[in-house]
C-alpha cells in the first residue's frame, strides 16, 4: 500500500511490481502485479509456495513504461513476512526513528556471526559504528558514510576503487513496535572478476 497524504495523488499508480529474488523454479507470473493508486495491490500465497519461490524478501517497482525483464527497478522495498497479512508501505520511515544500536547476524557461505552496530551521526556523517570498532566488520557492513532515502527506507554506502569495490544496502522496516533491517554487503574484486555478498538481519535493541 502507498501512504498517500490527504488531497494528494498517488505517485505509483500503474507501476508494475514483482517479488525478488525468485528461485529458478518460481512461476514468475504468479509473483507480479500492478499498483492501483492508493488501493495498492494485494496477493495471496501459501507458505510452501513462498518457500518454493525462493523466500523473496523484496518488492521491486517499475515505471509503467519499463520492462521488468530488462530495466532497473525504480524502487526496491524490503519486507519481512508475517502471517496472516503483510503490508509494505510506500512512504518510508523517518531517519530519526532508525538511529540507535542494532544486534545483527550475518550469513556467508553457510557460516553466521553476530555483532552490535550503532546507526548514528559521527562527525557529521551517517555511519554504522561497530562495537569495538573491529576493522573486519567492514566486510559485513560498510562503516559509511551512508545516504538515506526515506521514500524506500534504505541506507546506501558505496566505496569503489580500481582493485576492490564495496557496496552496502540496508533496508529498514518497522512493525509491531520493533525496527529491523536486512542488508547486503557486496565486495567485487575488479582484477579477478569475482563478487561475493554477505547478507545480514538486524533488530534495534536501543
Amino acid at each position: 500500500m502507498e501512504d498517500v497524504p490527504d488531497g494528494e495523488k498517488s505517485q505509483y499508480d500503474g507501476y508494475a511490481l514483482r517479488f525478488a529474488p525468485l528461485s529458478e523454479n518460481a512461476v514468475k507470473e504468479s509473483w507480479r502485479g500492478t499498483l492501483k493508486g492508493a488501493a495498492g495491490a494485494s496477493t495471496k500465497f501459501t507458505l510452501l509456495g513462498y518457500v518454493q519461490a525462493g523466500c523473496p524478501k523484496e518488492l521491486q517497482l517499475f515505471k509503467p513504461s519499463d520492462d521488468p525483464e530488462s530495466d532497473e527497478p525504480e524502487l526496491t522495498l524490503g519486507f519481512k513476512l508475517s502471517a496472516p497479512v503483510t503490508e509494505v508501505k510506500l512512504g518510508g520511515l523517518p531517519l530519526e526513528g532508525l538511529l540507535g544500536t542494532y544486534s545483527a547476524t550475518f550469513t556467508s557461505e553457510g557460516e553466521t556471526a553476530t555483532y552490535n552496530f550503532t546507526f548514528m551521526y559521527y562527525e557529521g556523517q551517517l555511519v554504522f559504528m561497530p562495537e569495538g570498532k573491529d576493522f573486519g566488520t567492514a566486510f559485513l557492513l560498510l562503516p559509511g558514510p551512508y545516504e538515506y532515502d526515506p521514500s524506500t527506507a534504505t541506507a546506501t554506502c558505496e566505496a569503489p576503487s580500481d582493485a576492490l569495490s564495496f557496496s552496502t544496502h540496508v533496508r529498514f522496516i518497522s512493525e509491531e513496535g520493533a525496527v529491523r533491517f536486512s542488508s547486503d554487503n557486496t565486495v567485487e574484486d575488479i582484477k579477478e572478476g569475482r563478487t561475493s555478498t554477505v547478507y545480514g538481519e538486524g533488530i534495534k535493541t536501543d
